[in-house]
């Protein structure tokens, strides 16, 4: 009798411990579900900010104007990964990309303020490559498979996110005019030419 009731007790509790399990994976995949569509809001908001853009055809100021656009989309990335994220090391790469991308930000508003210029509607120019080169971004980042993982999904994120940036540094490093922008278009192709390859080593981990 004794017997009996111990079995059925711990048939009671099995059940409920399975139950209450099956429940914090749905709790931590809904989670998880809801910290990658946070990273796909920012694709997202930069395509719409992208469509609607109103470009030029002054090859400067469109690469700033653009540039700005994308600097945003990464430090919005980044702080859904430094709030949610839980290695420590893209932590502190998330971080550092903050920091310097909202100065290099500042720098372009600088820029863009001093340098308003009329619009020529010139669509036959390089602007509307950089332009291609961010949509191009966007389809890749749309067809990444995420994982669920926060730290692995942000980082399989900001390596075509990257990899856009330094295509259109070398374009404004070509064709454009304005020194400052050039030098800081040189800074953003080492500095996240660096960050990539320390990207593809923490995922080769």
């Amino acid at each position: 009798m004794k017997i009996s009731i111990l079995l059925m007790l711990f048939s009671l509790f099995s059940v409920s411990t399975c139950k209450q399990n099956d429940e914090d994976e749905i709790q931590k995949t809904n989670h998880s579900m809801s910290i990658d569509n946070e990273l796909m809001k920012t694709i997202d908001k930069t395509n719409a900010t992208l469509n609607n853009a109103k470009m030029n055809g002054d090859f400067d100021y469109d690469f700033a104007y653009l540039m700005i656009m994308h600097h945003q989309m990464a430090i919005d990335m980044s702080k859904v990964q430094i709030e949610k994220g839980s290695d420590q090391t893209i932590v502190n790469m998330a971080k550092g990309i903050v920091a310097a991308q909202e100065i290099e930000i500042r720098e372009m508003q600088e820029f863009i303020k001093k340098n308003i210029i009329p619009v020529k509607n010139n669509e036959i120019s390089n602007s509307a490559v950089i332009a291609t080169e961010m949509k191009s971004m966007m389809s890749k980042m749309h067809e990444i498979n995420l994982t669920q993982n926060i730290d692995k999904d942000y980082v399989a994120m900001m390596i075509p996110h990257h990899e856009t940036a330094i295509a259109m540094s070398k374009m404004q490093i070509k064709f454009g005019t304005q020194n400052d922008l050039i030098q800081l278009s040189k800074n953003i192709v080492e500095d996240q030419t660096f960050e990539i390859d320390e990207f593809k080593k923490w995922q080769s981990h």
